[in-house]
């Protein structure tokens, strides 16, 4: 009688199936485990390899490319209200044509200082200042900002003029600033002059404004009332937050106070001086605009130097604006 053999040792169909599983997920543990030892990351799988980020290095061109883009920011600012005269006073025209001459002058230097220590140089605004600080704060001045479920519509500023001429005289002082700390950290001795002349012509395009928004407001002294009530209004209460990047330049709401009745009372703007608290400083600088929210609340804007999210790196390249 013709029989079938049964051997122990073979091997079912399914058994195949899941030998041969087995066999390929060993494989590609012991390749990941070739590779690693090589020097390589091990992967298992069919995942996509991992994209190098760039080199976010604060180079000396890459200072430079931030300090020509401050400057830019400053012209699109400027050329934005220089021909509308419900954003600028007609007067004040003259001294908006000087500052956007000087402005073009030093982003020049800037600029030629970039492409002679061997990098690209950077002709648009400050991609972060742009997009974290003078537009929302143009928006607010001209538009105000839309109803949303919590809160009503806000109107287009009670005072574009003053909104600007505190926007300019805030930005002109923390570019001045900027410049000042700038100049500890280049590395070529060569950059340090022009970083620190930059940095007094900033400082005196603030004064200038600030004269102009509060003639003889020429010093700020703290142990003076009116000194005293400037400090309280500029960094008074803590109100809801619109927008805050981080590592950098803020925007945020500044809180209002009430009147015995109840009712809000507008936040106040607070003065401006050509020499404020102490020379050379390189702190925060504040900044309030636009009309008041239902509940009194105007917008805080807080001025600070670049910090490592706002350079133009070299990685960047060329920019297209």
């Amino acid at each position: 009688m013709t029989g079938v053999l049964h051997d122990e040792r073979s091997i079912s169909r399914r058994g195949a199936l899941r030998l041969g599983g087995l066999t390929v997920a060993v494989a590609a543990v012991v390749a990941a485990c070739d590779n690693t030892e090589a020097g390589q990351t091990g992967r298992v799988g069919i995942a996509p390899t991992t994209t190098k980020l760039p080199a976010a290095e604060v180079t000396d061109t890459a200072l430079l490319r931030t300090c020509s883009s401050l400057q830019y920011t400053l012209l699109d600012l400027y050329g934005q209200v220089i021909d509308k005269p419900d954003l600028l006073d007609p007067t004040h025209r003259p001294l908006f044509q000087r500052l956007m001459s000087d402005a073009q002058s030093t982003a020049k230097i800037f600029e030629d200082l970039t492409a002679a220590k061997g990098g690209i140089p950077w002709t648009c605004g400050n991609t972060r200042w742009d997009s974290a600080i003078i537009q929302p704060s143009m928006q607010r001045i001209t538009q105000g900002a839309p109803a949303t479920p919590e809160a009503k519509a806000i109107p287009p500023s009670d005072d574009p003029r003053r909104d600007v001429l505190n926007l300019s005289q805030g930005l002109e002082s923390i570019i001045g600033s900027s410049y000042q700390q700038f100049t500890t950290l280049f590395n070529a001795q060569d950059l340090h002059e022009p970083s620190v002349t930059a940095g007094v012509r900033g400082s005196r395009h603030s004064a200038l404004l600030a004269l102009t928004i509060n003639p003889g407001g020429y010093i700020s002294q703290p142990d003076e009332t009116s000194a005293a009530i400037t400090q309280d209004t500029a960094v008074a209460g803590t109100g809801p937050t619109t927008t805050a990047p981080s590592m950098g330049n803020t925007t945020t709401t500044a809180p209002s106070t009430e009147t015995k009745s109840g009712s809000p009372t507008p936040t106040a703007i607070p003065e401006v001086y050509a020499l404020p608290w102490t020379f050379g400083s390189t702190s925060t600088v504040t900044v309030i605009i636009g009309a008041p929210d239902e509940n009194g609340t105007r917008l805080k804007v807080l001025l600070d130097t670049p910090s490592l999210n706002s350079m133009e790196y070299d990685y960047l390249g060329a920019c297209s604006g």
